[in-house]
This record gives C-alpha cells, structure tokens and sequence, in this order.
C-alpha cells in the first residue's frame, strides 16, 4: 500500500511531532506498522511499501487509484479501485498476524462501486458507506445503501436504516469515535460539496445527529490519545487509513480528547489549505494551530 505524489512519500513516525503538511489535494494517508504514510493514489503492491511496512509483494493486481482500505483485527481488507483497463468490484484481505503473509482474493463488493468510506467499528465490524455506482465502465448513480462487512464469513450485509436526514454521496470522510461512526463532506455530482458530519451510531443503526464543518473532501486517520499536535499511540483496530477514494479528497482527521479533530484540507472554494485545525463539535467551530512544524521526512 505505497502512496506516492509525483514519485515523493512522506513518512512519519508515530512517536515524532506531527508536520505541517504541504497544501496539496486528492491525496491519500495509511497508517501502518506505526507510521503515517501520506500521497497521492495508493497501490497495494510497491517494494518501497513493503519495505517499510512488512507487508508481502503478493497482490495480484494493482488497481492503482481509489483503492479503499480497512483494518479490522488481524484483517487488513483492500477493495475496489480502477485503473486505464475498467473498475474493480473485487477484495482482498491479509491476515497481519500470519506467519506466511500473502493477499488473498475473498470475494466481491456488493455492487461496482467508487469513492465510497469503508470504516470500522467499536467492535471491529466494517461498514461501507456512499460512493459511485457504475454500469461497466459508465456511471450510474450514487450507492444510497449501508453495508456491514461481516469478517468471519467473507460477506456483505445491507442494513435497514430508518429514513434520516443522511444524504448518501461520494468521497466521504470518516471516523470513529466509540459506537458512533462520523461521516464527514464528500460531494454530489448534481448538488456540490457537502459540509456537514453525520453521526451513526453502530449499536442502533441509525442517524443519530448532524455538524456543519465548513469543509469538503475530507480524508481521515484516526488515533487515540492524541496530545495536541504530537501523534501518539496507534490503536490495535479500527480503521488506520485509506486512501483519498474512501476518505474524500485529501488530508487527516485525527480523533483527540472525545471529539476534536486535526484537519489540513480543502474548503468550499477549492483552496488547499496546508495548516492544522482543531474542530470542537460542542461549539462548532474550527481553532486553526498557531505551531507551524517540521514537515516530515520525504523517501
């Protein structure tokens, strides 16, 4: 799972201060083997990555763009992605705790499907949220249907939902916080970016609450413990990172003291922001940081 941009990674280790990030968009982040990875398009099969991460050089095939990845102990799960031949509605997961480490194809998605959010739960179930539908190689609307992945038995189920005010769209941000799932931005072909969070919660299957975040096309890591602006411990599940087709557009979120969020991105007026935001859910508001760091060491 390299990313790269123009040939350039950044790595950072967990235990340093976290960078300020250059003002870019349409990158991915992946955090693995505690450090954060941040790119553009993410291919799950590069001798740099694996050199890193640990990870074998057995994927059979590398899709190469909005590839979405989840982590739900000891499964690492890759699916979807496209590449200049079509789009790919296969998976395929990794046992990390195996002694012989290889992918593995398990299956397909519930649908042909792009830039949906594929996060994981409290209790480590993955749920699939929004993206682009597609006929073949043609787009055919917006996938308004929630999956939970069940990871024991390698299959997909639809959730019944009670009508909310959920908006289901493309390129969503996501987090989570305990039982509760946030989604964040994404867009609509037909409507525009969206800038609200939905908040799901995962024990009742339901839309429980909304936010306004000024901010659209948001990607997302989590962390727990985080002190500000100093990446901590890395949590052993839940979902480390993934690349910019699952998470929106560009940048991180990452989880800080119940609910606050760090966030370089990119606003409505499509301007790259390249700084660090605290957003505090109580009062709505984003407090931009006064720190401006060391950017991380590029490989």
């Amino acid at each position: 799972m390299i990313l790269y941009l123009m040939q350039l990674v950044f790595i950072i280790h967990l235990s340093s201060y976290s960078p300020e990030l250059v003002g870019i968009m349409h990158h991915g982040t992946i955090v693995f083997n505690n450090e954060f990875y941040q790119g553009a398009d993410v291919v799950l099969s590069d001798a740099t990555f694996c050199q890193h991460s640990g990870l074998p050089q057995t994927f059979p095939r590398i899709p190469g763009r909005q590839t979405v990845t989840a982590y739900s102990h000891p499964i690492l799960l890759s699916c979807g992605g496209y590449d200049d031949i079509g789009i790919y509605d296969s998976y395929f997961k990794l046992d990390i705790t195996a002694q012989q480490k290889s992918w593995v194809q398990a299956g397909t998605l519930p649908q042909l499907m792009t830039g949906f959010a594929m996060p994981t739960s409290n209790n480590d179930d993955i749920y699939l949220f929004g993206g682009s539908l597609f006929d073949s190689t043609t787009t055919s609307g917006v996938n308004e249907k929630i999956y939970k992945y069940n990871i024991e038995m390698g299959l997909w189920d639809e959730l019944s939902v009670p009508q909310s005010t959920w908006v289901s769209r493309i390129a969503i941000g996501v987090l989570r916080d305990d039982n509760e799932i946030f989604l964040m931005g994404g867009h609509l072909s037909n409507v525009g970016d969206f800038t609200t969070i939905d908040v799901f919660d995962t024990e009742t299957n339901t839309f429980i609450g909304q936010y306004n975040t000024h901010r659209c096309n948001v990607g997302v890591v989590k962390y727990f413990d985080l002190v500000i602006q100093d990446l901590a411990t890395l949590p052993s599940s839940g979902m480390p990172g993934s690349p910019w087709g699952g998470t929106g557009f560009n940048s991180i979120m990452a989880f800080k003291n119940g609910r606050h969020f760090f966030t370089p991105g990119r606003v409505e007026n499509f301007s790259a922001l390249n700084f660090f935001a605290e957003y505090d859910p109580k009062t709505d508001t984003f407090t931009t940081s006064e720190d401006r760091l060391l950017r991380p060491t590029v490989r």
